[in-house]
């Protein structure tokens, strides 16, 4: 509301040159704009709390914190399920939130008909929450819409109440119709000084939060890649713990254990 205040009395100063105080001139504009002026009140004020708390929700560190990928890839690429529904359980993240019934769909050797349930999984989570979260920047589209309305209605009211009083003989005393006239042309300018930051602000979230939605899916199909061992993605979490040298080392192991038991069975 203060900051709908600020403005009207804002483009008040600089087309009439008032010296009156900001706060006495925001406030007689206030009045002058009517009734409807309490709704655009209120708008403008769920405007400023739609803005910050979407910004807040749609943060990279709410979506996928710093340091649970790389653990949940160590964990995957040991196929440790147990130690990896663990570390999703600790946080509050919304990647721990859709990853977690994926997870508990994945077993050792992996099918395709497994891997599909467990994306379908991460997929149906994710729908549910995300309709959740797009449902408050959304109100910003529907205040950006209403405002400008109720606006036009407050123009429609005070040009019916000036023209009542021009059929009552008031043509000749501009004076009584100042009051009117005002009311109309203020709420235009309230209903446009909340609805064109609220289409702006709801524009910049909505792509905010598609951002934040492929780079969650892309990280939950790289890390079903981790334990599935299919594509790069084993390959270069294989790199980053270091451990090309111990493969190498495993693997004639491996071949003499195989050879032992093909052996045995010979025999």
């Amino acid at each position: 509301m203060r900051y709908l205040l600020v403005l009207l009395a804002f483009f008040s100063l600089s087309a009439f040159g008032e010296e009156e105080s900001l706060s006495t001139t925001a406030l007689g504009l206030f009045k002058t704009g009517g009734p409807l002026m309490y709704p655009l009140a209120l708008c403008s004020c769920v405007v400023v709390w739609l803005t910050v708390y979407s910004f807040f929700e749609t943060r990279k560190g709410k979506f996928i914190p710093k340091g649970l990928p790389e653990r949940l890839e160590e964990a995957l690429y040991r196929r440790d399920l147990k130690a990896a529904l663990g570390l999703l359980s600790i946080g509050k993240s919304i990647l721990a939130l859709v990853l977690t019934p994926g997870i508990e769909k994945l077993k050792y050797p992996l099918d395709k008909e497994e891997r599909q349930q467990a994306e379908e999984a991460i997929i149906e989570k994710w729908e549910g929450k995300s309709i959740t979260m797009q449902f408050w920047f959304n109100l910003l589209s529907t205040i950006a819409a209403l405002s400008p309305m109720l606006g036009l209605l407050g123009t429609v009211s005070g040009m019916i109440k000036a023209f009542s009083k021009i059929g009552l003989g008031g043509m000749g005393k501009p004076e009584l119709l100042a009051g009117d006239i005002g009311e109309a042309l203020l709420t235009t300018a309230a209903g446009l000084i909340v609805g064109i930051p609220a289409m702006v602000f709801f524009f910049v979230l909505k792509s905010r939060f598609d951002i934040r939605e492929r780079e969650l899916l892309s990280k939950a199909t790289e890390l079903l890649d981790v334990y599935a061992g299919s594509g790069l993605a084993r390959e270069k979490v294989r790199i980053r713990l270091g451990l090309e040298e111990e493969e190498e080392k495993e693997r004639p192991k491996r071949r003499r254990s195989a050879a032992a038991k093909e052996k045995e069975s010979g025999v």
